[in-house]
């Protein structure tokens, strides 16, 4: 369950918090859990919740395949979409193929894995950024590499 709480200042700043519950808990319970925890933890803040979401275990259609002996968390391509409003949506892909980064470390637009894609996130009802505005338009597809964290 995540956590949006943002602060008083002018621009206000937004940062995140997660608790871990089972996956075995109903979206039900989870929604009250989380009316729950929005009066504990606003009692214990000077800034305000100001939205909640939660991730969802989902089955994986079919195996998940092996991955190659290069796959590297590492290394990846960050991607930064936006909508006709001008709201920006971003997010990273652990692993991506070194053969789909051009010489300047931009990821293959013309590449049919990409058109594919982002075909199905542009325009489409498949994807939309926080706010459920259509995403429309790319504006960056790079090479990004992340150290990534022991546990």
């Amino acid at each position: 369950m995540r956590f949006v709480i943002q602060d008083g200042k002018s621009p206000a700043q937004r940062s995140t918090m997660v608790i871990h519950f089972s996956d075995t808990e109903t979206i039900a319970s989870l929604t009250t859990k989380f009316g729950q925890l929005v009066s504990l933890i606003n009692a214990m803040i000077d800034g305000v919740i100001i939205g909640g979401s939660l991730t969802l275990p989902l089955p994986l259609p079919g195996s998940p395949g092996t991955a190659l002996a290069t796959a590297d968390v590492e290394e990846g391509s960050l991607w930064i979409l936006q909508t006709l409003a001008g709201f920006k949506s971003k997010f990273r892909i652990p692993t991506f193929k070194e053969s789909l980064i051009d010489a300047g470390g931009e990821v293959d637009q013309t590449n049919a894995a990409v058109i594919a894609f982002l075909g199905n996130l542009l325009n489409a009802p498949i994807a939309s950024d926080n706010r459920g505005d259509a995403l429309d338009s790319v504006v960056l597809a790079r090479e990004m590499f992340q150290k990534s964290r022991k546990r």
